[in-house]
């Protein structure tokens, strides 16, 4: 008996299950499909959602600075300053002992400070003799609810991106079980075991798919909460104000609710580096403690993803105060990294090998930073703009950053200082040479491109003795003394130290080899920042050989004495410094 039907049915029952398993799997691929369409659709939603947040807050966020700046410029740029000017020729007329005048100019004055709410209670107390608080006024009008809302922007276009990331992932997703599904299809065509080659390319695929859809849904989209944004926001206006610690108590809140928060760290980072710079001068071992929960909030701002030029640069310089140099070279090396232009960070490089006595590689640094910013200045005079003023308080920075070092290594740092610990510094008398020279180069280049466009030239024959400091000589009734041929009378000063109050200081000097006709600017420097109303320009008007006397004070006024403080005072001849000294003036007797 023949058997050849039996075994037609047995194939046919396989087959008749293999099509049945098929299409469970068709329709398990099926549903699949609708689920990953359903969670592409509702990422695409937020996506879309989060952008239109995101235009909301950055509009909202530009029209309250837009209009708060405004309101704040007015107060400061016209009020206030209309303000002094009204108060100064008040004190000018009662100095002529014309009461009348005072009276009106005062009159006007307190009108005036009706204006504006920069000149009334908490911002300004006109009895104190201090400035309006232009900083709080800001904070209070504007720059705390702006910088929320700019936290918000920033915060829902990542979200958008995320989201759009998610959406364009599930889109994947539909593609591969869209193949899956015709591998499915293709598999029910042959009735040999190729049918199971397809079968089994499209179970994989489904499974693989399956894995990354749960992954894709169970990864969540980092949000940071309203109230870290606010405490955020909070802390930053109190930076602005200058209350470093009150603002370190808000990021400290912010980043408890949020420990992501790269902003946050950053910012944080920022408030203990104040704390720092407050000390440095003054109490090493508080501010070593204060530059090193900075770095760690730098550090920790890198890792939850802003690795820029700002964070890296910061950290640079953070590690080159605590005497970390290899540290500091890497920072700085990899903020270079994101924007070669930043010749500050190389100048914080190359005073960081110089630190560390690398003296050749540091002069390479200097001489790049220097070059990046010349050939800037080159190409706006060349295009006929004028070189923006950032890189003039560069090479300015630069050479006090030296100055620093030096005041540290000789165990004299000044409160303003910032320079590593004295112990961490490789103290060699090639270094001193170095520095002495960088000095020199940094500021005669400062001023030759300020005045010029162009470095500068050869040094000048010009030999200037060290400076003598001299006060002009009063009488019992304070009018100041002159000889029989006219010449002020001049009186030395003990210690280069003036009493607080004085008007006018003089330095006096033996000089050979100027001409007349040369090109002669005296700079002066108070705690470490240059008085620009204080600087001189002129033409050599003396003989090319003898002894002069510089006056120093605020030639527009009788009514301005010099603040006390540290006064360095710079000599250029032709564009080239040729001599600086430094003086006190005390501070006010208790």
């Amino acid at each position: 008996m023949s058997t050849e039907p039996i075994v037609q049915a047995a194939d046919f029952e396989a087959s008749d299950g293999f099509k049945r398993l098929t299409a469970i799997m068709i329709a398990t691929v099926t549903i699949l499909a609708a689920l990953a369409a359903f969670l592409q659709t509702d990422a695409g939603g937020k996506a879309t959602k989060a952008n239109r947040d995101a235009q909301t807050y950055a509009i909202e966020a530009l029209g309250t600075r837009a209009s708060g700046q405004a309101e704040v410029d007015y107060g400061w740029y016209g009020a206030a300053h209309s303000w002094y000017a009204l108060d100064t020729l008040a004190q000018s007329a009662d100095q002529r002992s014309d009461a009348d005048a005072a009276a009106r100019y005062r009159k006007v004055r307190d009108k005036i400070a009706k204006l504006s709410k920069l000149l009334d209670e908490p911002y300004f107390d006109p009895k104190s003799g201090l400035y309006p608080d232009e900083s709080g006024y800001q904070v209070d009008t504007y720059l705390e609810r702006s910088t929320e809302l700019s936290e918000r922007y920033i915060i829902s276009a990542q979200l958008n991106n995320n989201w759009n990331d998610k959406a364009n992932t599930y889109i994947v997703h539909l593609t591969l079980l869209a193949v899956s599904l015709a591998l499915y299809g293709l598999s029910t065509t042959p009735e040999n075991w190729t049918r199971w080659v397809f079968a089994g390319a499209g179970s994989l695929i489904v499974l693989v798919t399956v894995g990354w859809m749960t992954a894709t849904v169970l990864t969540p989209v980092q949000v940071n909460p309203d109230a870290a944004i606010s405490s955020y926001a909070k802390g930053y206006g109190q930076a602005w104000r200058g209350n470093p610690k009150d603002a370190i108590a808000s990021f400290d809140e912010a980043l408890k609710l949020a420990p992501n928060y790269a902003n946050a760290a950053y910012e944080r980072g920022n408030a203990h580096f104040s704390l720092a710079s407050d000390t440095i001068g003054t109490d090493p071992s508080a501010a070593q403690e204060e530059l090193r929960l900075a770095a760690a909030d730098f550090e920790t701002a890198r890792k939850a993803g802003k690795d820029d030029g700002s964070v890296n640069w910061n950290l640079g310089w953070d590690y080159y105060l605590l005497g970390f140099y290899e540290e500091s070279a890497t920072a700085s090396r990899r903020a270079l990294e994101f924007d070669p232009n930043l010749f500050a960070v190389r100048c914080n490089l190359g005073l960081t090998l110089l630190a560390d006595g690398k003296i050749d590689d540091a002069r390479r640094e200097y001489a790049e930073a220097v070059r990046g910013v010349t050939q800037r200045v080159t190409e706006a005079h060349d295009a006929g703009r004028e070189p923006p003023s950032s890189l003039w308080n560069l090479l300015d920075s630069c050479a006090i950053d030296v100055d620093n070092l030096v005041h540290r290594m000789d165990g004299e740092p000044r409160f303003w200082s910032q320079a590593p610990p004295r112990e961490l510094i490789e103290d060699k008398p090639e270094v001193r040479d170095e520095i002495q020279r960088l000095i020199t180069d940094f500021k005669s280049t400062l001023v030759a491109l300020e005045y010029t466009g162009k470095v500068s030239g050869e040094r000048p024959n010009a030999n200037i003795s060290a400076f003598r400091f001299v006060t002009h000589r009063q009488d019992e009734n304070g009018d100041y003394q002159y000889d029989n041929e006219g010449f002020a009378i001049y009186d030395p000063v003990e210690n280069a130290t003036f009493a607080n109050g004085i008007k006018k200081i003089g330095v006096e000097f033996d000089y050979q080899g100027i001409q007349k006709g040369q090109k002669e600017i005296w700079k002066v420097y108070r705690n470490g920042s240059e008085d620009p109303s204080l600087r001189v320009e002129a033409e050599w008007a003396l003989d090319e050989t003898g002894t002069g006397v510089k006056a120093i004070s605020f030639a527009y006024s009788s009514v301005f004495v010099l603040a006390s403080g540290e006064y360095t005072i710079e000599l250029y001849i032709d564009n080239y410094l040729v001599q600086r000294g430094t003086c006190i003036i005390e501070n006010a007797k208790e």
